[in-house]
């Protein structure tokens, strides 16, 4: 079971995808939206225990590739961060 990132090991993917001319910006984005989902789960959901515990597993999965993004070459802070406080913003009305 997971609920966005799979923590178990697969076969290698042969989907091609350049990186290099990715959009850090909006894949950093996105994983910062699953951040969110996945805090929320694990910090304030009824939900069962087993599920919080998957949650705060795919954490660890979406920090990971949080740094990744950030890293990457076509990163740009300045936008991330307006997507960043957007989000968060979206997020405290909930």
């Amino acid at each position: 079971m997971f609920i966005v990132y799979d923590d178990q090991p697969s076969l290698p993917s042969f989907k091609r995808f350049d990186f290099e001319n990715a959009n850090a910006v909006k894949q950093y984005l996105t994983h910062y939206s699953n951040h969110l989902l996945l805090q929320f789960i694990a910090n304030h959901s009824q939900a069962s225990f087993s599920e919080r515990q998957q949650a705060r597993k795919e954490l660890e999965i979406c920090d990971r590739k949080l740094d990744y993004w950030r890293r990457h070459p076509n990163y740009n802070s300045a936008l991330a961060n307006a997507g960043v406080i957007q989000m968060n913003k979206e997020w405290s009305q909930k």
